[in-house]
């Protein structure tokens, strides 16, 4: 394989990287103007998120089921790598109608039709995770350097069109910026499907596979794969819902969000710097000799783990001396924020970069499994929440119980409303969700 060759992969891959994520940016990041300019109170901002998040990150499993049912067909390596391309420039067809869509409707816009064209972006991102890392494997680490780039990304185009659109209104400042972002995804979207067209038509020596499954076995493979569960499993759970935002004040929790964003990067670009170095002690190779030294990342799981658990005892037991030196502490919170979020980058992106090199299906495998349950746990922790919120410290429902009692409760609690949110995750009346909540 040509440098060159090799050099345009790596570029396909951290445009596919930058592109996947943005039906989410535009649903949460974007949410405080899309919400101006569908006409609807600012109130309700929390359910809008809401209400496009839930089946979004549904849809996003959707799209990375269909991908591995494809390589559990046992296709050929060529059928994989057109699915790849074709999915790219679906996904920029998709954004061209959103963009129409989002024009359309008058003062009020067409929020129905919105709604139904995220979800199906949503899918198409899920098939572009997956086959874009299941066709190049060995460069993962140049497609999870760039995934959280495009927060960074959406966030810097915010600041300066705010800055320079003082003299808009309101509706036409709302407007205009979630317009002009669709339209800045459409084009790098372009660049995307151009790269990757030119880099994966041909039948170039494979990157990572000997054959759909790379030659290897599930033992070598479970440890990876265990990494990315657990890393990618209990994020949502923790974050952003109780650390930082039942811990500290709203204003509070939005700095926090701001260093999250900007730290937490760092460990893909110290894979990703590993990868252009050439290292050959990059977790990308095969873990087998000197590199059965990356098994040792299960440690940080327990510090990770240690962190979910001591933000779940401050959570219900706010009176303890430990809880007493992080609520409301916010140089504190901050600092177990960003090292939760650091050990998850670090143990979910190890574990990506270790899966890489074994194929096709073990790839497609580890990215829905990873997102399953991501999905799944991010749903119950939801459920959590929501059950939680639903007393006050003063009236306390488990006064008296025994801890397995308590226990019993919350967990009946949090599964009825974690199965309310699912039912209730697609509207087929959306608009009319927000109407009656005004």
């Amino acid at each position: 394989m040509s440098s060159s060759s090799d050099g345009n992969k790596k570029a396909s891959m951290f445009f596919a990287g930058l592109i996947v994520l943005f039906p989410l940016r535009l649903v949460i990041t974007a949410a405080s103007f899309s919400i101006v300019r569908f006409q609807l109170p600012p109130s309700l901002i929390g359910l809008f998120i809401n209400k496009f998040n839930n089946p979004l990150q549904i849809s996003i499993v959707i799209g990375t089921l269909l991908i591995n049912i494809l390589s559990w067909s046992n296709l050929n390596e060529k059928v994989m790598r057109y699915t790849s391309i074709t999915v790219h420039w679906l996904y920029l067809i998709i954004h061209l109608i959103l963009l129409l869509i989002y024009r359309s409707g008058g003062i009020e816009g067409n929020l129905g039709a919105y709604y139904w064209v995220i979800i199906v972006a949503g899918i198409l991102s899920g098939a572009i995770i997956t086959s874009v890392v299941g066709v190049n494997g060995k460069d993962v680490a140049c497609f999870t350097v760039s995934v959280p780039l495009s927060g960074i990304l959406v966030s810097g185009y915010h600041f300066l069109f705010l800055k320079y659109a003082n003299k808009l209104s309101t509706y036409e400042t709302s407007y205009n910026i979630v317009y002009y972002q669709i339209i800045i995804s459409i084009l790098i979207i372009f660049v995307a499907s151009i790269l990757w067209t030119m880099s994966f038509s041909r039948n170039t020596t494979s990157s990572s596979t000997e054959g759909s499954d790379g030659g290897s076995t599930i033992s070598e493979v479970i440890s990876q794969m265990g990494l990315t569960v657990v890393g990618q499993g209990l994020q949502l759970v923790i974050y952003p819902g109780i650390a930082p935002y039942q811990l500290i004040s709203m204003d509070e929790g939005r700095i926090i969000d701001a260093y999250c964003m900007l730290f937490c990067v760092f460990p893909q670009l110290v894979l990703f710097t590993m990868e252009m170095l050439g290292s050959t002690g990059a977790p990308s190779k095969k873990w087998e000799g000197n590199l059965k030294f990356w098994n040792l990342t299960w440690l940080s799981v327990i510090i990770y783990l240690g962190l979910a658990i001591t933000f779940f005892h401050v959570l219900y037991y706010p009176d303890s001396t430990l809880s007493k030196h992080i609520i409301g502490n916010k140089a504190v919170v901050g600092c177990l924020t960003v090292m939760f979020l650091l050990l998850h980058n670090t143990i979910t992106n190890i574990g990506l970069n270790g899966v890489g090199p074994h194929g096709t299906f073990y790839n497609s495998l580890n990215m829905l499994l990873g997102l399953g349950t991501m999905t799944a746990l991010g749903y119950i922790g939801d459920g959590h929440l929501t059950t939680y919120r639903m007393y006050s410290r003063e009236n306390w429902p488990t006064e008296g119980f025994t801890n397995f009692q308590a226990f019993k409760f919350w967990c009946r609690g949090t599964m009825s409303n974690t199965w309310y949110s699912i039912k209730t995750s697609f509207n087929t009346d959306i608009r009319g969700v927000f109407s009656n909540m005004k």
